[in-house]
């Protein structure tokens, strides 16, 4: 339910049966048996062949929840981006750096991958010569 600013809060009623808003956040520390995760770096993308980067192999036991997710560009290109967690894509968009660059914090869906997934963020073909720049943030649980 949004309030007068727009936040969206749910509301929960206490022992006293009164209404109490809790509103949800995606930041800070990591709780017990959470790891935080991040993953940056800068990659040429080819004009032949989409560019795989290997993020991580989730380990036994633990899911990879994606929290925030973020590419850019050095020109105006479009090119598609692709988060996978094995052979699934979890995410999909097309980034165009001049105008349309990826920022998505704090995912309310949080994609995720189970033990023993190797999660691959594929950056697609560009038409021309395009440096790309990402940033893909989670934690580990």
């Amino acid at each position: 339910m949004p309030n007068n600013q727009g936040t969206v809060y749910e509301q929960l009623t206490d022992n006293s049966g009164s209404l109490t808003p809790t509103i949800r956040v995606s930041a800070g520390a990591a709780s017990f048996g959470q790891s935080l995760k991040q993953y940056s770096g800068t990659q040429a993308l080819s004009t032949t062949a989409a560019t795989t980067i290997t993020l991580e192999t989730v380990p036994a036991g633990k899911t990879f929840y994606v929290t925030d997710i973020a590419v850019y560009s050095n020109t105006g290109v479009v090119f598609p981006v692709t988060l996978n967690a094995g052979a699934t894509a979890v995410y999909n968009a097309f980034c165009k750096g001049d105008t349309g660059p990826i920022q998505i914090a704090g995912m309310e869906t949080q994609p995720s991958a189970t033990g023993g997934t190797v999660v691959q963020l594929v950056l697609g073909l560009a038409a021309t010569a395009t440096i790309a720049a990402y940033n893909v943030y989670g934690y580990e649980q």
